[in-house]
């Protein structure tokens, strides 16, 4: 059967590379980069998929189907191609099932063993090299060996992600087929509750900067201080705060890492640290929550759940209630690795492989190539290689100002989800359950429990932060781990995309708060300034005016 060609909006012309990649579905990635991306960030993106590969060597998978990234318009679209017949296709599942089970089983000890030690290694080699005074050829080099490292930390992001997320799936599965009481409307979260509130780098951060929080209300003066926009480090050491800027600068050597959102293109907490000062004058707030409380509850309640469990398996034959031990540790293991990683690779290789494409841009700014280091956002990866390695550089600030032309351009147009052609329909005939219409409520997935009221408050742009305040019903396409601390103060959580076991629905389990997630078309339903109700456990919004 031939696949229907989707028809392109005028306002978005593609060219496409062959009549063969026009031929392919293409889904916009609206879960990692909702935002447009420059060619620069586009480059990272394509570099990153390369991994795929390696992960299913790492993992001993057959491949099954091959995933392609690509941007069109400064927007991210992925490709997911089928390889294998039908008959194929059951054999490899077979045979992956096998391969899962054995990764799930690993995934603890090769991080200790082999993952974490080649990533450390990795972030050596990057603090080791000086950006400032390295000669432009022995930059060059440097970036090129930068690039080349790219595809396998991902691969090793690729090969911790999904035996952790398997885990976690896994548990929930197994608990609704042991128990057939069990009611998932009643309890939607019953199997989530085995795992929540493990230790991990995320919640330690989280947890680092409430404790600034708590040093700074001891000191009226310097509480004051930091509650005033515009506060800076040199403002806090001039106000004669040096002890409180030190302890600060520690925090972001430690975990400033992270940028606004999963980019090149923005400074991390160490390079622009406001999002931090925001963050703390948040947690000066006087209805504030503690993050170690809130802990502290939540594995107390999972402990309790654990102990169920087990009194209610007690009847069940030894090998039951074996497996269900073998899971409860894996999906454990994996929770706290799901954040872990993202710390390591997402946040700390990807801030270093920021530094060099910064380090790189001042370099052709210096050589009165661009303008500023940031144009080298405009720039492809090989352009800047070619620019360095060979000086005196071209003028390339032409080429940057018709990309950043573009790039404005585009940003302004709301992109089509889908390109390409249609996807041929389900095999099976599943379709998710469409729930009867009701004036005023939205309908999504249930990922956190509880009931929360509040403003509305529509983060059209992952950079928006700024516009959040205490007790806000946050509303965005996606969430963003750099948001953790936002956590703390917001009073339920809404996105376009994400299920039980996404970063935002795990994230708001553990601080307690409600979440929705999977809502059609939120950031265009929902207007700043709404009062709604958002039921965690019921999965709806309802409007309230």
């Amino acid at each position: 059967m031939t696949s229907k060609r989707i028809a392109l909006p005028e306002n978005f012309p593609v060219a496409w590379e062959s009549e063969e990649e026009a031929g392919y579905t293409w889904e916009r990635d609206t879960h990692h980069r909702p935002d447009p991306i420059t060619p620069l960030e586009a480059d990272f993106w394509q570099q990153a998929g390369l991994s795929w590969q390696d992960t299913l060597r790492i993992l001993d998978l057959e491949p099954v189907y091959q995933m392609c990234d690509r941007c069109f318009n400064g927007y991210l679209y992925s490709s997911r191609r089928t390889l294998l017949d039908d008959d194929a296709k059951k054999t490899a599942k077979k045979t992956n099932e096998a391969a899962q089970e054995k990764a799930m089983a690993e995934m603890g000890r090769r991080w200790q063993e082999q993952w974490q030690p080649e990533i450390l290694a990795h972030l050596a080699f990057w603090d080791e090299f000086d950006l400032d005074s390295a000669a432009p050829e022995d930059l060059a080099a440097h970036l090129a060996d930068t690039w080349e490292r790219l595809p396998r930390l991902w691969a090793i992001h690729f090969a911790i992600v999904r035996p952790a997320y398997d885990a976690m799936g896994k548990l929930a599965e197994y608990y609704e087929e042991l128990f057939a009481d069990y009611d998932e409307k009643t309890d939607p979260f019953a199997a989530q509750r085995l795992f929540q509130a493990m230790p991990n780098l995320t919640v330690a951060m989280g947890h680092a900067l409430w404790d600034l929080s708590r040093r700074a209300m001891d000191q009226p003066a310097l509480a004051d201080q930091l509650r005033a926009p515009g506060c800076t480090l040199d403002a806090l050491r001039a106000a004669d705060h040096a002890d409180f800027a030190a302890a600060l600068d520690l925090f972001l050597d430690q975990h400033g890492q992270r940028p606004p959102t999963w980019t090149i293109a923005h400074p991390t907490w160490r390079e622009d640290p406001a999002p931090i000062f925001r963050n703390l004058r948040d947690y000066l707030q006087p209805d504030a929550r503690d993050p170690r409380v809130e802990m502290t509850r939540l594995a107390a309640e999972r402990d309790e759940a654990i102990a169920a469990t087990r009194a209610k398996l007690t009847h069940f034959p030894q090998p039951v209630r074996d497996r269900f031990e073998q899971l409860l540790q894996w999906a454990q293991t994996g929770m706290i690795l799901s954040e872990d990683h993202g710390v390591y690779i997402d946040f700390a290789s990807t801030a270093r492989i920021r530094y060099v494409l910064m380090a790189c841009g001042h370099r052709l700014a210096s050589a009165d190539a661009i303008d500023a280091a940031e144009d080298a956002l405009f720039l492809h990866c090989d352009e800047i290689h070619t620019a360095l390695a060979a000086p005196p550089a071209a003028d390339l600030r032409p080429l940057v100002a018709k990309r950043r032309a573009a790039f404005q351009h585009f940003s302004a147009i709301t992109p089509p989800d889908r390109l390409g052609v249609e996807p041929p329909p389900r095999k099976d005939g599943a379709e998710k359950e469409r729930l009867p219409e009701e004036p005023g409520v939205l309908h999504g997935n249930p990922c956190a429990a509880g009931i929360a009221r509040g403003p509305v408050r529509v983060l059209r742009a992952m950079t928006d932060t700024d516009a959040i305040q205490p007790g806000d019903i946050m509303v965005a396409v996606t969430t963003n781990p750099a948001w953790t601390p936002l956590f703390a103060t917001i009073a339920a959580l809404v996105t376009q995309t994400g299920g039980k076991l996404s970063h935002g629905a795990v994230v708001a389990r553990e601080y307690g708060i409600p979440a929705v997630l999977g809502v059609k078309d939120a950031v265009d339903q929902l207007k700043d300034g709404q009062q709604v109700e958002v039921d965690g456990s019921a999965g709806t919004i309802r409007l309230l005016d």
